[in-house]
């Protein structure tokens, strides 16, 4: 019998954010706009010691939108007033290795923080392991076709919150129909984001 497994490995899960952001150079501007990749960190995890490391308040941070602890993402990041070169140097020498690291990288200037609704959304890599040698024989004889394979996206946990955590119940936008067809657990989390 067949037993696919995902994310077996935070490697196997690879999301990059997609977002329309209008950046100019001038170091002037209100915001800067960095890239944060992550591996092991939530993102309120990452934005706490981004503001540690480099001494601003965590309020001048914002993000549209969280991204998974357990795989590695790419997100941006708005700081107010911006990061000096030399704080983003030692954010990112201090979580270079190890299983969970971080680095920033400079995206440019602008004139706005960010916010839930920026995002235009999120791409993804996903590893499926276990999967059957019959079943990787039959996709792979589709060729080209096989890239019209999809897979529906049952909301995880940051869809739906971990119990405790008192935020906006952002799973409660999707409808009740939608969370019954997903995983059992799904239906009974919290409050809001994860």
């Amino acid at each position: 019998m067949e037993h696919p497994i995902l994310k077996a490995r935070d490697t196997d899960f690879v999301v990059q954010e997609s977002m329309v952001l209008p950046v100019r150079d001038d170091e002037d501007a209100p915001f800067q706009y960095l890239r944060l990749r992550k591996r092991g960190y939530t993102t309120f995890e990452a934005v706490e010691r981004i503001a540690a490391v480099c001494g601003v308040p965590a309020s001048d941070l914002s993000t549209a939108g969280l991204k998974d602890e357990d795989a590695v993402t790419e997100q941006h990041l708005a700081c107010r007033g911006g990061l000096s070169q030399g704080g983003i140097a030692e954010f990112n020498q201090r979580h270079a290795s190890g299983a969970h690291t971080m680095r920033l990288t400079l995206h440019g200037y602008g004139d706005r923080g960010l916010r839930a609704g920026h995002l235009e959304g999120n791409g993804f890599r996903i590893v499926v392991r276990g999967l059957s040698a019959g079943f990787v024989r039959t996709v792979a004889t589709l060729g080209e076709r096989a890239g019209d394979l999809f897979f529906v996206n049952y909301y995880d946990t940051q869809r739906f919150g971990v119990r405790g955590f008192r935020g906006p119940p952002i799973g409660s936008a999707v409808p009740s129909w939608r969370r019954t067809t997903g995983p059992r657990s799904a239906g009974s989390y919290g409050d809001g984001p994860a």
